[in-house]
């Protein structure tokens, strides 16, 4: 690698010290407010990437082509399409039979976009304050339609749901609304000029009353020109700093960092050991591994993300010399440097950026390329393209610093939790079970929080439950921890208390969707059916998507004798999904109930088919009972005959096969069945009466 650093210019030192507050105590004001006094600033940003990261879909903003081509997911045999009408913009998912008809059709309307479409646009759907990532995107860099990333692998459908991580990012992070998951205070706008700058309130009072501060510097704001590098890296490293998992320390969350805050006070970033590709958020944490970055620390001016970019302008129109420009003065005479033949390309009109910072795929962005931050003098061809790859088994470290041990289990029982990775929470928990006085410490109340959710997850409720107590006394208004709390008690049978805090979880959050549906459920299983259906009825007017809840609606409405309003609730859940098995099997059973055996038939057979695929039980028995009752004996008998399988030591399964090999007039084969079912119960009273019934004939 040839740099000659020696030779950087030195720039005037930025101002470092105590005289000025790093991080003023102020709320949010706006970018209108910004704008009244610095219009220069405000005018340049609004063509900067950040000041478009979020904003409502409009038709002067289009720069898509619609109608896009159809694209099928083939592992869920879904299309997709995206279209225009008028000015309105929508995603649609259908499903086609052989013979070219649809036998399912959804829609979503597209009311926010992510992204400032350098490298694509993805779509947002937003009902109820609840924002939904859609299956498509836009990828501007091919000009095309194609499935938005992790799409393809996994088809999370029109059920996406934006988290906090997503919106801290993408948006000026507007507080979560009291009482909700994920519902804002306000509808999210692009990043804003506060969360570079933190709340303006003070400075705008301040400036108000007196036009220029009293010295070179205005206490009133944060500046990131008059402190230290590591905070100045900070301010951007909050989005552009990639890692596996992120853990938040107690009283920190996706939100709560604010311009002169140290990062690592708020979060704690691991990644997997020994990876060396190239992700989409990866700015920071590549530029921190070049020698132009490490060389200059000690400098005046160090190499920063502020070197090169201007956070108030944009500069995607800037052209390569913009950039190259800022190389040449550290590297004077690197001609002289390099062997012959690569003089050529070290002149001045050299294109630096193309070579030593090249733009590369990704595969978590497809059709996408982007710049890599890791300054050098070439990429080893054997590099891995993606930060995806990992070593088995997975091994975390620390992206800054280092960790404590019960911080490192912390992240395994994180990750392994966020991914379904049974084997990463497995190694988590056995870390975790060294430095159980360190998730018992106070402070520690999220890392206590996973360690419970993950022992729950475990099967081991009754270890949960400690560190679950200790989360809530920790937070006894966090709704996630008092219903974590709940289904622990529940599943130990506890369920008076599992009860009380239910109803404290619904108090604290009675908008939350998971507190809805699983404090529904419980009433269910307690047979207050009542209450289930005012929760789930709710559940379903703030997200009528959730498939879920509109067949724990049904649940509820069929035990209290409403077959009709239970059924529209069922298929309500199958609209929604038309390959949710319980909820085709709910759709069978109370078609049959209303004496519509062949429409049940005709939703029991897809539902057994998917069932047998998914270790689902419920819609082949349910088949069975219900093709029996139909006169289809064959189907009824095949069917059961599975149930048996399943479970041969399960009497009530023969003697339901019994019946039916009965009805179809073959009592030697029932007697057999019937047999069995005594062998494994001699008292079964079923099964003894069937005997009698056959053998006095």
């Amino acid at each position: 690698m040839f740099l000659l650093l020696a030779a950087c210019q030195a720039q005037p030192e930025t101002a470092v010290g105590d005289q000025i507050p790093v991080r003023p105590a102020a709320d949010f004001v706006g970018d209108a407010v910004c704008a009244t006094c610095h219009e220069s600033e405000a005018a340049s940003y609004a063509a900067h990437g950040m000041a478009n990261s979020f904003y409502p879909m409009s038709p002067d903003r289009v720069v898509e082509t619609f109608d896009s081509p159809v694209v099928r997911h083939e592992a869920s045999d879904f299309f997709y399409r995206a279209f225009r009408e008028g000015d309105r913009f929508y995603q649609e998912e259908y499903r086609l039979e052989a013979d070219g008809s649809r036998s399912h059709e959804l829609i979503r309307e597209v009311t926010h976009v992510v992204g400032s479409a350098q490298a694509a646009r993805t779509y947002v759907s937003e009902r109820n304050g609840r924002f939904d990532e859609l299956p498509l995107t836009w990828y501007s860099q091919e000009s095309r339609w194609d499935f938005s990333p992790g799409y393809r692998e996994a088809n999370l459908r029109f059920d996406r749901k934006l988290t906090s991580r997503c919106m801290a990012c993408h948006t000026n992070a507007p507080p979560v609304l009291d009482g909700t998951d994920q519902v804002f205070e306000a509808t999210p706008l692009a990043i804003s000029c506060e969360r570079c700058h933190g709340g303006g309130d003070l400075h705008v009072q301040a400036r108000r009353a007196v036009p220029e501060p009293a010295g070179d510097t205005d206490p009133t704001i944060f500046n990131p020109d008059h402190v230290e590098l590591d905070l100045r890296m900070d301010v951007c490293q909050q989005c552009h700093l990639n890692g596996a998992i992120v853990v938040y320390r107690d009283g920190s969350d996706p939100y709560s960092f604010r311009p002169g805050d140290r990062l690592v006070d708020h979060q704690l970033l691991f990644e997997p050991a020994h990876e060396t590709g190239l992700a989409v958020i990866s700015h920071a944490d590549r530029l921190k591994q070049s020698a132009c970055y490490l060389e200059t620390l000690d400098s005046p001016s160090p190499l920063e993300c502020t070197t090169c970019h201007n956070p108030h302008a944009d500069f995607r129109t800037a052209g390569n010399d913009f950039f190259n420009a800022t190389c040449r003065p550290c590297h004077v005479g690197v001609a002289q440097e390099v062997p012959d033949f690569a003089r050529a390309d070290h002149v001045e009109t050299s294109d630096c950026a193309s070579c030593h910072m090249q733009k590369r795929q990704v595969e978590n962005a497809p059709h996408s390329s982007f710049t890599d931050h890791f300054i050098r003098a070439s990429i080893p061809a054997d590099e891995v393209e993606s930060a995806e790859t990992v070593e088995e088994p997975l091994v975390l470290e620390p992206v800054y610093g280092e960790a404590e041990p019960g911080e490192l289990a912390w992240a395994y029982l994180s990750y392994g939790y966020a991914r379904g990775a049974r084997d990463v929470v497995d190694r988590g928990l056995i870390l975790a079970e060294r430095e159980l006085p360190w998730f018992r410490a106070a402070g520690n109340s999220n890392a206590a929080f996973t360690l419970a959710k993950s022992l729950l997850w475990s099967g081991r409720p009754q270890d949960a439950v400690e560190f679950f107590r200790l989360a809530v006394a920790a937070d006894t208004s966090d709704a996630e921890r008092l219903l974590g709390l709940s289904r622990a008690l529940d599943d130990l049978g506890e369920q008076e208390e599992a009860n009380v805090y239910y109803n404290k979880a619904h108090q604290s959050s009675p908008r939350s969707m998971n507190v809805l549906k699983d404090f529904a459920n419980f009433l269910i299983r307690t047979n207050r059916e009542d209450g289930a259906v005012r929760l789930y009825s709710r559940a379903v007017a703030e997200d009528p998507g959730d498939a879920a809840a509109a067949n724990g609606l049904a649940a509820a409405l069929s035990r209290l004798g409403r077959v009709e309003e239970a059924l529209q609730a069922a298929e309500s859940a199958v609209a929604n999904d038309p390959d949710y098995v319980d909820g085709m099997t709910n759709v069978g059973l109370l078609r049959a109930r209303l004496g519509d055996l062949d429409g049940a038939l005709e939703v029991l057979r897809p539902a057994a088919l998917l069932g047998r695929d998914t270790g689902n039980l419920s819609p082949i028995l349910n088949l069975g009972l219900v093709s029996l009752e139909a006169g289809e004996h064959e189907e009824s008998i095949r069917m059961l005959g599975l149930m048996v399988a399943s479970n041969p030591e399960q009497p009530d399964m023969r003697v339901l096969l019994a019946r039916a090999m009965m009805a179809k007039g073959d009592s030697i084969s029932a007697l057999a069945q019937i047999n069995a079912a005594l062998n494994a119960n001699p008292g079964h009273p079923a099964a003894t009466e069937i005997k009698n019934l056959i053998e006095s004939r």
